[in-house]
């Protein structure tokens, strides 16, 4: 069982170290001149780099909701979203990988009448598609970028390894064993049992079924991978600097695939996220100042363009914070 009082001092350990490296670059490559960048940074572009930041988000959940039509759950929209919010807000309070996932089960299955195999099926098959069109954009970036062989699979090994995980989760679940862990731990939650097996590979057949559903989300998640990109280009014309898509596509996009298999997580990937960030843009060829500056102010867009949203979506929803902490933590750790 994971203990989170040990685990809470060395993640808070962790994102302050980051960020002292992350300000130890920014001083060490001539700070005035970094002021100086923040202070004629173009405001004209906040709006932009706040609507491309509440996009990406947004079609993060489109995606998530066409496969939950696919598995033929009467979720809607509007609902969608608002789960979504939340359980992305719970890496925040809950520093472990997967959390995302485990408040989505939850918050579906409890409070939205969602069947537990039409939750998971979309989750991993979600998971399956983010990490495809994340592996397909890097491709494009990484041949328009020219890198050496040596990059190139520095690269791709992990992005390769996240599809092979993602895919093996989406296939987990159809074990007979799987599910006898699984009724364990929702038998202490005091919530009602599940048999997975027969009707999860049930679920699944709707993949070759409905196909067209699977290409649908294969777009609007192809359309997250272009504005997560174009929300790095929207903040470098923010401080004043241009960089181009396949730039913006590693640094503010493929990124992902080395931040989700880290063995350790931070709170929201506080430090962790930024410090990864700065290395990433530094390869793809900014200044170090430049690419930790982009770093920091990715991370004040992303608090100030989703946290309201995930508060907003946990009133809305009629969750009790505290409780839903405790319920996905104890899921979590078993």
């Amino acid at each position: 069982m994971v203990n989170f009082k040990n685990m809470t001092g060395i993640v808070m350990l962790t994102s302050v170290i980051s960020y002292g490296i992350i300000f130890l670059i920014l001083f060490m490559d001539n700070f005035n001149s970094v002021i100086e960048t923040i202070a004629k940074s173009n405001v004209s572009y906040v709006a932009l780099a706040y609507l491309t930041r509440v996009a990406s988000l947004t079609l993060h959940a489109l995606t998530f909701w066409v496969l939950l039509k696919m598995f033929e759950s009467r979720v809607s929209v509007l609902d969608t979203l608002k789960v979504t919010y939340v359980s992305i807000f719970l890496e925040l309070l809950v520093p472990i990988g997967g959390i995302t996932e485990v408040g989505k089960y939850y918050l579906l299955t409890k409070y939205r009448s969602v069947s537990p195999n039409q939750a998971i099926a979309s989750i991993t098959l979600h998971r399956v598609i983010l990490s495809m069109t994340l592996f397909a954009f890097l491709m494009i970036a990484v041949r328009n970028l020219r890198f050496s062989t040596a990059y190139v699979m520095l690269m791709y090994i992990p992005a390769l390894a996240l599809i092979l995980i993602n895919l093996t989760l989406l296939l987990i679940p159809s074990s007979k064993r799987l599910e006898d862990l699984v009724n364990k731990v929702l038998t202490k939650l005091k919530m009602e049992k599940v048999t997975l097996t027969e009707s999860y590979v049930k679920t699944l057949t709707h993949i070759g079924i409905k196909p067209q559903y699977v290409v649908l989300a294969a777009l609007v998640a192809l359309a997250e991978r272009y504005v997560n990109a174009l929300h790095g280009i929207m903040l470098a014309y923010l401080i004043g600097i241009n960089i181009n898509l396949w730039q913006a596509i590693i640094g503010f996009d493929s990124i992902y695939t080395i931040i989700w298999l880290y063995p350790i997580v931070t709170p929201g990937n506080v430090g962790i996220y930024e410090l990864t960030q700065t290395g990433v843009l530094t390869l793809v060829g900014l200044s170090r100042s430049y690419s930790a500056l982009l770093s920091v102010f990715t991370r004040v867009f992303l608090v100030i363009a989703e946290y309201p949203l995930f508060f907003l979506s946990a009133l809305l929803i009629g969750v009790d914070m505290k409780s839903l902490v405790k319920d996905v933590r104890e899921m979590e750790a078993r």
